[in-house]
């Protein structure tokens, strides 16, 4: 039987009950402090047997630097777990970061609704490029990021 792989979730318990199918994928941190953020998350097959993942988000005063503002560590921990989640959830294999780049262009605050999306780029032998952006509704570009990640080989016993 094929896995479905597009999924749409609106409801805030489900995202949390499917997230937590996938816990061994996501860091303590993540687990406990960022699920509940999430407001909407969706996978989709593209026509070119690509994948893309969507989500909405929105991060309260816990997740700002000194300044008030959506703290830069707390975006990288975001693209870290997600996509690690999301090749988990297309390939069932685990991977890990070997560069994330990213490009803050402009702050973002705290307790107002952000788009995330990701898609691969390429997959070049054991390596897959992943392009991310954080935007809002109004389509404003915050963030842009690029991550590669490899995969981690299963062991055989």
């Amino acid at each position: 039987m094929e896995k479905n792989f597009e999924i749409e979730l609106k409801d805030k318990l489900k995202i949390k009950n499917f997230l937590e199918k996938y816990s061994q994928i996501f860091s303590e941190f993540f687990k406990i402090y960022f699920i509940e953020h999430i407001l909407y998350i969706k996978i989709i097959k593209l026509k070119n047997e690509n994948f893309l993942i969507e989500c909405k988000f929105n991060l309260n005063y816990n997740f700002t630097n000194f300044l008030n503002i959506i703290h830069g560590g707390t975006i990288a921990i975001l693209f870290e777990n997600l996509s690690n989640f999301f090749l988990f959830y297309i390939t069932n294999n685990k991977y890990k970061t070997i560069d994330i780049n990213l490009t803050y262009k402009c702050p973002l605050k705290i307790d107002k609704n952000y788009n995330l999306k990701m898609e691969i780029e390429k997959i070049k032998f054991k390596s897959v490029f992943i392009n991310c952006l954080i935007y809002d509704d109004n389509q404003n570009k915050y963030t842009t990021s690029i991550i590669i990640k490899e995969v981690i080989p299963k062991l055989k016993l």
